[in-house]
């Protein structure tokens, strides 16, 4: 027994430690070489990885596949870049700017200036962090790269770069886009005709898209823009089961925004019904969910009745899903089973939002051969179509023989101040003064003409197959609408320079005279010391030379001064508006401003003021700056538009454009007859209001915020001089013989005889100013004289929809007329590839 206590005592001794210790087998000077070999490979990562960049709609693509990235030219985007630093925490500035194929800069439309975007940025170490920035690409320049760069703060070094190719969209193109829980189950958009409206064409295959289908998968937050104003591209969003709150607060506000001035909203139901209850769009839909609903084939009969072509009708071998739909106020019917709604519309301002009671993506329903007809006409909205083989390829042009690539048929999105037309004579009217009546009857407008177009054969096209002129679309950023050029012409009437004239001259040497002799005499006399006005003379003529610089800024503006003139429009009762600022800023001396909007929606650049560059002329650089919140620390987010350079005695333009919250809209009820309810719920007190529409008219005059008044209407005569010529000539703001201050007439005028245009045949319009300080710009350094005027331009009413049209001919029969089977359809994308 004591042997084995002996044992037990020694055993640790002749074993070692090793049983209590750590299972690590290696030793310490070999764990400090591993330790050292990590911080060595940790040494030699880069400081910073470029992982994924993309542009919005869509979201980031993997960077190795390196995908074309499309971008509308004239309008801005939203492109994202996926990064990370390596090594340490880092904080600076993401500089972005549209550059050549060889990284130069490229210029600003028809301006002296190019443009870099910045924004701040946090990359804390190790961490992934999507950035999301803003750029704009010029129209004139066809070849472009996007490039980036990291900063280590304002103005300093670059310690990180990339330059990614990005290729234009026609004019005519837009993004369709799928937000589902499923987008695959999308993907056959790709190959509809209506999307990719195949025809005979010279040009690359790519030019026939009417829309670029984006399909994003979303597992957060949806990749969309954040403001209201870079959601020009998107002509249509299809929304199928997706969580709401996938989109961001500022998302959905720019979502509505965009939806209200023209975009068109498809929601397949019925799982959507109930995803978007309670949502920021539920008080939009055209209808709420009831009961589930199994249809049938003779529920579905109504499809066949209205959008078939050929000899093969919808079958539902089983009965689909669906729901029973109850119409919300203001909705109306598309398609209906007996009384009950199978799709359901409503108008949201200038928008739309169209609901389905079955899945739009249905198998039976896709694989139908008239399913293109009832998505144009019906899901899209739009005018009916003629289908032909030529040469044994198939085209696709408007019934009416409108050309192929219409931009006022692809996408509804319109601005005012971007896109209103009117005649070109009455255009040149109005900027000369001259007195002028309402646009020809079918007048297409104020609108590039296309150069002419070839096919492969040498062969000219006719109008309907011709690809459209190069610049921005509907939608875009316009330094040369109409509305522009006459905001241009005005100002440059209102920020002249004026010598004073010889009162004030008379005025100034007498003022002195009396000072410098009697004056100055009579009061030394009283002190008895007359021989001190000697003395005092030189100082009383500084004096007077102070006084008279002073007097002359305070008169002809001297040092400097702000002249703007804005239009706001306002859709309905929407409480939010389109804001857009022409501003003139006048300098004795050359001055550098600074441009601070408050709300994060604000767009500015140099207003294009249709001089061409000169040889030798410099080019300067502009940098438009977004400044999100990254905590509730930070200051709060704002934008600026910095480096804006004017020389002395010159005057400078600049083009801004926001989205503001206006307060409320304006109520426009029926009461019975020509009698109207008109009230003013914005903050605005406006003056020279008047209510026209194309066939009746009626005159307010003014109009507090809160009130409400009768409104008469009565005929008007669409070939008679403008409206109420009289007694806008009573106010200065609006009178025919402008003096030296801002005045709105041309813009008055021209408001007025752009209704009626386009999809909104029957509005009812709102016009009317005020002179109301319009906050959220901030202007440094200020100026001694400011002075602003502002059009207001409210969309009361359009009217009733057109009726749902269907096409008058398909695919199917067009082959079927030359005695051959359609081709299978294919995405062109995958045949480029």
């Amino acid at each position: 027994m004591t042997y084995w206590i002996v044992w037990l005592c020694l055993a640790p001794a002749v074993v070692g430690c090793r049983g209590c210790a750590s299972s690590d087998p290696l030793t310490e000077e070999e764990r400090e070489a591993k330790r050292e070999e990590l911080k060595k490979k940790e040494k030699e990562k880069p400081p910073f990885e470029y992982l994924q960049y993309g542009v919005q709609p869509g979201g980031v693509e993997d960077a190795k596949d390196r995908p074309e990235v499309f971008v509308k030219p004239g309008h801005w985007t939203n492109a994202t870049l996926r990064t990370r630093a390596n090594n340490f925490d880092f904080r600076g500035e993401l500089l972005s700017e549209t550059v050549d194929q060889v990284s130069r800069p490229v210029r600003l439309d028809e301006v002296p200036f190019q443009l870099r975007t910045t924004r701040p940025i946090i990359l804390p170490k190790g961490q992934q962090r999507l950035l999301e920035f803003s750029v704009f690409t010029p129209v004139e320049t066809r070849t472009r790269n996007i490039s980036m760069r990291l900063l280590t703060g304002v103005g300093g070094r670059a310690v990180f770069g990339q330059s990614e190719p990005v290729r234009p969209m026609p004019p005519h193109q837009y993004y369709f886009v799928v937000l589902a829980l499923n987008p695959d189950a999308y993907s056959f958009l790709k190959r509809l005709d209506s999307v990719t409206a195949p025809g005979e064409t010279f040009f690359e295959p790519l030019t026939s898209f009417h829309y670029r289908v984006a399909l994003p998968r979303i597992k957060t937050i949806a990749p969309l823009p954040s403001q209201s104003l870079i959601w020009t591209s998107v002509a249509y969003v299809l929304w199928d089961d997706l969580e709401p709150k996938k989109l961001s607060p500022e998302q959905q506000q720019a979502m509505l925004d965009w939806l209200h001035w023209g975009g068109q909203l498809i929601v397949s139901g019925p799982e959507s019904l109930a995803t978007l209850q309670g949502s920021f769009l539920d008080e939009y839909l055209p209808a709420k969910g009831g009961d589930t609903w199994q249809l049938s084939a003779a529920n579905l009969q109504p499809l066949n009745d209205t959008w078939l072509k050929g000899d093969r009708p919808i079958k539902a071998v089983r009965p689909w899903s669906g729901i029973h739909l109850k119409l919300a106020p203001g909705a109306t019917t598309l398609v209906a089973s007996g009384q009950e709604p199978l799709i359901a519309e409503r108008r949201t301002g200038r928008g739309r939002v169209v609901l389905t009671a079955f899945h739009i993506n249905q198998r039976e329903l896709r694989d139908w051969p008239s399913f293109d007809n009832f998505f144009n006409g019906g899901l899209l909205r739009r005018p009916p179509r003629q289908f032909r083989v030529v040469n044994e390829q198939l085209n696709v042009q408007w019934a009416d023989h409108h050309p192929t690539h219409d931009v006022e048929r692809i996408s509804q999105v319109r601005y005012f101040t971007r896109d209103a037309q009117c005649d070109p004579k009455l255009l040149e009217g109005l900027m000369r003064g001259r007195a002028v009546t309402n646009a020809p009857s079918g007048d297409d407008g104020l609108q590039l003409n296309p150069q002419t177009q070839f096919n492969q054969f040498g062969v000219q096209l006719p109008p309907e197959q011709q690809d459209p002129a190069y610049g921005p679309g509907a939608a875009g950023w316009n330094d040369f609408s109409a509305a522009s050029n006459v905001a241009l012409d005005s100002l440059r009437k209102a920020a002249g320079i004026s010598v004073p004239d010889a009162r004030f001259v008379v005025m100034v040497l007498g003022a002195y005279i009396a000072i410098l002799v009697p004056i100055n005499w009579i009061f030394f006399r009283l002190l008895g010391h007359v021989e001190w006005a000697w003395a005092a003379a030189p100082f009383i003529s500084i004096g007077g030379a102070i006084a008279v610089v002073y007097m002359a800024q305070l008169d002809i503006g001297f040092a400097r001064s702000k002249s703007e003139l804005a239009v706001m429009e306002v859709q309905g009762a929407y409480h939010r508006a389109h804001l857009t600022r022409y501003l003139a800023l006048y300098s004795s001396l050359g001055t550098e401003y600074q441009l601070r909007f408050d709300d994060q929606s604000a767009l500015a650049l140099p207003f294009a003021t249709g001089q061409r560059m000169v040889a030798g002329q410099g080019v300067g650089t502009v940098d438009y700056r977004r400044t999100p919140q990254f905590d509730e620390n930070e200051e709060v987010s704002q934008v600026t538009l910095d480096g804006l350079e004017i020389s002395s005695n010159m005057t400078g333009m600049i083009h801004s454009e926001e989205m503001l919250d206006a307060g409320g809209g304006f109520g426009w009820q029926p009461l019975g007859g020509s009698r109207f309810r008109l009230t003013n719920d914005t903050k605005f007190a406006l003056e020279g209001v008047g209510v026209i529409g194309p066939h009746h008219i009626g005159w307010v005059g003014s109009l507090e915020p809160g009130a409400a008044v009768t409104v008469e209407l009565a005929g008007r005569d669409p070939t008679a001089p403008n409206a109420w010529s009289d007694v806008l000539d009573k106010a200065p703001e609006t009178s025919a013989q402008a003096g030296e201050g801002l005045n709105l007439r041309n813009l008055y005028l021209l408001a007025q005889n752009q209704v009626g245009d386009g999809a909104a045949a029957d509005e009812m319009r709102l016009i009317g100013w005020t002179a109301d300080q319009i906050a959220g710009l901030t202007i440094r350094p200020g100026s001694t004289q400011s002075r602003q005027l502002t059009l207001i331009v409210g969309h009361l009413d359009y009217g009733a929809s057109t009726p749902a049209t269907s096409d008058e001919s398909s695919r199917l029969l067009a082959f079927q007329a030359v005695g051959k089977l359609p081709p299978p359809e294919g995405d062109p994308e995958d045949e480029k590839e």
